[in-house]
């Protein structure tokens, strides 16, 4: 188990900045997710004690309990509609319980995120398009980079106080001793050295050291590091980097939750399809598709045409809700971070987003992965998963000679979906 040191910082980080609550019992499942095991009532107590003493935090009363940002009032509630005076019933006379959401089905990262955060992620989709790049997955992709860089950093800063508190050596670092091929101390690329540069040296900084770092990572075998192989930074001014750097820096990205909607509201951006027909599937779909599902903590699920990772992302919201012990529970936990999630695409790109997608919404490695789904040396995994969620492509062709041959026996085809978009797809019985 974590320190008492480690565990109260954790909770610091999931304080909420707005004045919201964080609820005791979601206190407790995100330090057993960070501890590894479960967490006695006196334990939790203690900690919650000493992030109030220190003045990071202040006790909310009430049903639930937890705690807030201190002298941070809370946000205004909307006002209940009205209902004549009389309260709906059942037919049995019963009042119906309350939801076990304040967050209705088909709610959209917009309307989660504050009024500000929106703002400020509007601000930077407009300061790129104002510097010179107007192609929503270009941003998007320039995006994941920095948001990667900056993860780096803030892993291994959590590295560094450990091994402070400890007294031992780090038991993994991200940035290496010693120099690049350019003689740039390893510790000038992380992002909270390189924020503080000025425009021109950033700029060259990030260009020289900073991508080709990315380019060696994927030796560590996640798929983060996987697809930062071949990243290419492609933001055109030291003026425009530099902006989008300050603005980034101001988005608070600690709390899960947080860092997730906000990404899913830059994958809302994603207004246009690209040439293999990739788009995004409205959200309520999904968790409709989801919920209709009904995953288990022990599920292997793969999305054969994944894109962003919408599938698989709503499929851990779900086990989350629906399946808490899959956090507290260690054989569960490893399984949920390191063998359920399966997201195949053929577009690096994507595969990118994906991840990221997958990284911000605290899964830690997901099996995302380049692959043509339908090809032939693919077909013997037909009995490896136990649950399929996909919206295939709606245009696109196939190279048919590869196809896998099972498939070619039920339908043969050249193009995945064609007709203005509709899901009708062209298909020819044998």
């Amino acid at each position: 188990m974590p320190d008492l040191a480690d565990l109260t910082d954790a909770l610091i980080a999931l304080i909420p900045e707005d004045g919201s609550r964080i609820t005791n019992d979601q206190i407790q499942a995100a330090l057993e997710q960070e501890a590894g095991e479960p967490i006695s009532d006196d334990a939790l107590k203690e900690i919650k004690g000493l992030v109030v003493a220190m003045g990071a935090a202040e006790g909310v009363k009430g049903p639930g309990g937890g705690l807030k940002a201190p002298g941070v009032a809370a946000p205004a509630l909307a006002a209940p509609a009205a209902s004549g005076g009389r309260t709906r019933r059942s037919g049995s006379g019963a009042t119906p319980a309350a939801p076990s959401s304040t967050i209705a089905p088909g709610t959209t990262a917009a309307s989660v995120l504050t009024g500000e955060l929106r703002n400020q992620i509007d601000r930077i989709w407009d300061a790129f398009w104002s510097g010179g790049i107007a192609n929503p997955l270009e941003v998007l992709e320039q995006l994941t980079y920095l948001l990667f860089i900056r993860r780096l950093d803030e892993l291994e800063t959590l590295e560094e106080r450990k091994a402070l508190r400890t007294g031992q050596p780090m038991a993994r670092r991200l940035f290496p001793e010693g120099s690049d091929s350019r003689d740039r101390p390893y510790g000038q690329l992380r992002w909270s050295r390189f924020k503080e540069l000025a425009a021109a040296e950033m700029y060259e900084l990030v260009g020289e050291s900073v991508f080709p770092f990315l380019r060696t990572l994927g030796s560590d075998g996640t798929a983060y590091a996987q697809h930062m192989k071949d990243a290419r930074f492609t933001i055109p001014t030291p003026a425009l980097l530099q902006k989008v750097v300050d603005l980034l820096n101001a988005v608070p990205m600690e709390d899960r939750d947080t860092k997730g909607d906000i990404y899913e509201y830059m994958l809302g951006k994603l207004a246009t399809a690209g040439t293999n027909g990739q788009f995004r599937t409205p959200r309520h779909i999904i968790e409709l598709m989801v919920a209709m599902t009904e995953p288990t903590p022990r599920d292997v699920m793969v999305d054969p045409a994944c894109g962003t990772c919408g599938f698989p992302v709503a499929v851990g919201e779900y086990l989350r809700t629906h399946h808490p012990e899959i956090l507290s529970d260690p054989e569960l936990r490893e399984h949920f971070n390191h063998g359920l999630f399966h997201g195949f695409d053929f577009d690096t790109t994507m595969l990118r987003i994906g991840a990221m997608n997958m990284l911000l919404h605290g899964v830690e490695n997901p099996d995302v992965s380049y692959r043509d789904s339908l090809s032939e040396d693919r077909a013997s995994e037909e009995s490896k998963y136990t649950l399929v969620l996909a919206n295939p492509p709606f245009a696109g062709s196939l190279d048919f000679a590869s196809t896998s041959g099972k498939l070619q026996r039920v339908v043969k085809t050249k193009s995945t979906c064609s007709g203005g978009g509709t899901a009708h797809c062209e298909l020819q019985p044998c």
